[in-house]
């Protein structure tokens, strides 16, 4: 009974995997979703291109970059994450009259 006392208590340990929290959910996330998308053959170097006659340099300079980024080798500004998630989304789909707005409600009654 004193033994139990003096003796600190038992450790429980856990059958699951302790895991780091990221300290960058977003970052992360949008780390993920951008690798999956580069996957797609020939995605990576249409987007080197369009950012090569953008912003300059070269379409291999940017693709190299783009490499570094999604390695982490490379620190990656707000403004060219936002530019890069533009560019993979695509262009924006408007109406024929050339409303998006209009679009959105056409599209959810068509639904309802």
């Amino acid at each position: 009974m004193i033994d139990s006392l003096t003796r600190p208590p038992k450790k429980f340990i856990s059958s699951r995997v302790i895991t780091h929290k990221s300290d960058r959910p977003y970052f992360d996330s949008w780390l993920r979703r951008t690798r999956r998308q580069f996957q797609v053959s020939g995605r990576l170097t249409q987007t080197a291109t369009r950012l090569a006659t953008e912003e300059g340099g070269t379409v291999d300079e940017w693709r190299t970059r783009l490499h570094d980024i999604l390695d982490e080798r490379t620190p990656l500004s707000l403004d060219l994450l936002t530019r890069i998630d533009a560019l993979l989304a695509g262009p924006a789909k408007f109406s024929e009259s050339g409303h998006f707005q209009e679009l959105l409600w056409h599209n959810s009654e068509k639904s309802g």
